[in-house]
């Protein structure tokens, strides 16, 4: 999980020590590297599986944000604090409670830690100085992932791929989820065929989550689905997490889109 979606979200290896731009943002890229390594395990490992961002073995994502190559030995401990994008390690959490396995964080990643490669990604807890706004959004994807059986044992699909973006379904049962991550700074829109996932047109679709380039939003809105698809707005470094019962159906007197 790591490796995979650090190259995707910031171009960068996992321990800063070099950059790869061609897959930074390579939507297709990175399915066919999580659809490779996840074939060679059975389900019940995939469920269980440590999807971190980090660990004490690598620099801390927060810091990959920040398109560095470097260590403490070369850059100096304070390097590894600066330019990083919060918005893209937000991007990298969504991910991280929605992709299949268990959500495993290193400590202090929730509170905005920051390092190179051990010992920098060692720190000392920054009590007292931690991005508690960070804190809060973590809370609302443990909220999302706990309460809702799909993001725990769902299936997974890939819907939609290309520059700068993915777009995958979670299935269980009666449930379906759709995640939508923009890693790139461009704002675009994309027609989402949410049919993939079983919704269908009188289906009730709510978005649980939104994280973009300056602030997260964990208003619920709600829409519905036109022929099988949906209009979805991108603004830079945007995610979005979107729920469906699929055993609630009605007709609604408008149907929304955002």
């Amino acid at each position: 999980f790591m490796e995979p979606i650090t190259w995707f979200l910031t171009g960068m290896e996992k321990h800063s020590d070099s950059e790869n731009e061609a897959l930074r943002g390579d939507g297709k890229q990175f399915f066919n590297a999580m659809n490779y390594n996840m074939a060679r395990m059975p389900e019940n490992s995939l469920l269980g599986a440590m999807n971190q961002l980090s660990n004490h073995d690598h620099s801390r994502f927060m810091t990959r944000t920040n398109h560095t190559v470097g260590r403490i030995g070369t850059h100096g401990s304070d390097a590894a604090d600066q330019n990083v994008n919060v918005a893209l390690y937000r991007l990298g959490a969504m991910m991280q409670f929605t992709w299949p396995g268990a959500p495993t964080f290193y400590y202090g990643d929730e509170a905005g830690m920051t390092g190179w490669t051990e010992p920098d990604s060692r720190r000392p807890y920054p009590w007292g100085k931690e991005n508690l706004d960070l804190i809060e959004f973590h809370h609302y994807l443990s909220y999302v992932h706990r309460h809702y059986e799909v993001f725990r044992t769902g299936s997974v699909i890939r819907i939609m791929s290309g520059h700068n973006y993915v777009v995958y379904g979670r299935m269980k049962a009666q449930e379906a989820a759709i995640i939508v991550i923009n890693c790139g700074p461009d704002e675009f829109v994309l027609q989402i065929p949410a049919w993939m996932t079983g919704i269908t047109d009188d289906v009730k679709i709510t978005r649980m989550l939104k994280t973009d380039g300056i602030r997260y939003n964990a208003g619920q809105t709600s829409r519905y689905t036109e022929n099988g698809l949906f209009r979805c707005q991108l603004q830079g470094y945007t995610g979005k997490i979107y729920y469906a019962d699929l055993r609630k159906h009605d007709i609604p007197e408008e149907k929304k889109q955002d």
